[in-house]
């Protein structure tokens, strides 16, 4: 299932092999310019507060942000808050609360 935030960028539930987790997807068309350099900075700068986020870009070009969903882990509004911050999508946090819900 897919929660669309806004055009171009989307929360999807997503697995990495056998592990499952959620993503938020940023297609080109909505990157802003340099974001992936600035994400991977503040990735690396702020490695504690963003542990276990894996950043990747697919071969058509959408960056992904991925953590795994665990049941020990953190809830899923926290991990979709964190993937938001990382990607500096701090004013689509409202979207998509109201939202996770359903997901």
């Amino acid at each position: 299932m897919n929660l669309v935030l806004c055009a171009g960028v989307e929360l999807r539930r997503s697995n990495a092999g056998t592990r499952g987790g959620l993503a938020l997807c940023i297609k080109p068309e909505a990157q802003q310019t340099g974001q992936l350099q600035r994400l991977l900075q503040r990735r690396f700068e702020q490695a504690v507060a963003f542990d276990g986020c894996f950043v990747f870009v697919e071969p058509d070009g959408t960056l992904v942000i991925w953590q795994e969903l665990t049941a020990a882990g953190p809830a899923l509004g926290e991990v979709s808050r964190r993937l938001l911050s990382l990607a500096e999508f701090n004013e689509l946090d409202s979207e998509g609360s109201d939202a996770l819900a359903l997901f």
